[in-house]
């Protein structure tokens, strides 16, 4: 996997062999699986007799706010065998917009390798693997091809609220701008 440019392997089917380093987790929150609200888990793998690791996208985990979760509760131990989809890792000039959810963790809206890099103490390859389903695998994280990532009711918000401020603007016009009524008349 060393040596590889991640463009020229990008969307191809890789394995690797390796521990999870689960004290460096990442999670990338806003995500939802089936209409459920969650996190994505992004795991160093340390790779097998190499000093290197490559982050893993091990899956959606439920959350109910969609960020606060323990990760924790999901472990991966021992030596595990990941098929995955290379992806290539990105950098954000805002670092994959970090936010501190009510664990007190931080979450990120995009996986920024960058961030990802100052969080391990070993040497990350330059992409990142997406762990492909397995229908042996029936816990969670769940291994899903794509997450929903979309605006959700952001958008929907921020339409309504425009049309109320248009409602308003016209309101107020026409109060400003009607000619006077005659006195006395109703």
């Amino acid at each position: 996997m060393r040596g590889a440019g991640a463009d020229s392997i990008a969307g191809r089917r890789v394995h690797a062999r390796g521990r999870y380093d689960q004290t460096c987790n990442v999670l990338l929150r806003g995500r939802s699986w089936q209409g459920e609200p969650g996190v994505e888990v992004v795991t160093p793998l340390v790779i097998e007799g190499e000093p290197v690791a490559v982050l893993v996208n091990r899956g959606w985990l439920p959350a109910s706010d969609g960020a606060t979760v323990r990760v924790a509760d999901y472990p991966e131990s021992g030596w595990v065998e990941v098929l995955g989809i290379v992806e290539p890792g990105q950098e954000f000039p805002d670092q994959g917009a970090p936010s501190t959810g009510q664990a007190g963790g931080p979450t990120y809206m995009r996986l920024d390798i960058r961030t990802a890099r100052e969080k391990t103490p070993y040497p990350l390859v330059g992409f990142t693997l997406r762990q492909l389903p397995d229908p042996s695998w029936k816990g969670y994280p769940r291994r899903v091809d794509r997450l929903e990532t979309g605006d959700g009711p952001h958008l929907s918000y921020g339409i309504q609220w425009i049309l109320f401020c248009l409602l308003f603007l016209g309101g107020a016009f026409m109060v400003l701008f009607s000619p006077p009524r005659p006195r006395g008349s109703t």
